[in-house]
């Protein structure tokens, strides 16, 4: 069994959790921008809305209300660019 030490592991987790939140913000918009589907627009959303509420639930202490509010703020986030991408497109 191979052990390290709580400060390594600490920057391990802090560089993931880097990578993730760059990745559910644009992966989020690479995936929106192109579709022109409203159903699988909705299902894109939704499920980087749900992937960041997880991620959020699981690498912090957060309260209940804390993880609402800051997926709420993402939410909203992705709704206005698709907001502003749909005039964009038509």
């Amino acid at each position: 069994m191979i052990f390290t030490s709580s400060r390594r592991l600490s920057n391990w987790v802090s560089a993931l959790a880097t990578v993730l939140a760059f990745g559910l913000l644009f992966g989020a918009i690479e995936a929106l921008y192109g579709q022109l589907d409203h159903r699988k627009k909705l299902g894109t959303l939704a499920g980087f809305v749900l992937a960041f509420a997880f991620c959020i639930s699981c690498f912090t202490d957060a309260k209940r209300a804390d993880v609402f509010a800051a997926t709420a703020a993402y939410a909203a986030v992705l709704v206005v660019y698709v907001g502003n991408n749909n005039n964009n497109n038509n």
